[in-house]
């Protein structure tokens, strides 16, 4: 069950699966059965659960359509390797951010198993299964490579593409 919440400071909470988790730099607490839930909900969404060093440990339904790897496949494997993943900045800022904050999110490109590119708009959260030292990534996914597509198609034509209440005004024709 996820639910949003306001402690009496009034900053939004999380609660999954009866932990509190507060939005702001909290350190999120999951068990292992949780993790698995959350997962099995989703599991049409684009989740993936992997530890730190990106050894994969959850593979949604929603990953296995988007990049054509099954989760037997996909399992045990580093998901930067596989996916062939290009990070918007070094991956060791992000691992920092994600340590300190707890959660990163940012544009990815990564590769389809056919080695098409597959542009995401990915999000991390930094979750506890026991002890911190145990900590894992709840990364989901959110497919955008049309939206790019359909940018990168437009890009030529910006300057003639514009909105009606932008161009010059002229004279009646009467």
């Amino acid at each position: 069950m996820i639910s949003a919440a306001f402690p009496p400071a009034g900053r939004p909470c999380d609660r999954i699966d009866g932990w509190r988790v507060t939005a702001a730099r909290r350190r999120r607490s999951i068990s292992r059965r949780s993790l698995d839930e959350i997962v099995r909900i989703l599991d049409d969404a684009n989740v993936v659960v992997h530890a730190f060093d990106g050894r994969i440990i959850r593979w949604s339904g929603g990953c296995a359509g988007l990049y054509g790897w099954s989760a037997r496949e996909a399992l045990g494997r580093n998901v930067r390797e596989l996916l062939g993943t290009e990070f918007p900045q070094p991956l060791d800022e992000i691992l920092g951010q994600l340590r300190r904050h707890g959660t990163w999110k940012g544009e990815l490109t990564q590769r389809h198993r056919d080695g098409r590119a597959i542009f995401v708009v990915s999000r991390w959260v930094a979750v506890s299964r026991h002890a911190a030292a145990d900590r894992v990534v709840l990364a989901t996914h959110i497919h955008v490579s049309n939206l790019k597509y359909a940018q990168a198609d437009l890009a030529p034509h910006g300057s003639r593409i514009c909105s009606p209440f932008s161009r010059p005004r002229r004279k009646p024709w009467w």
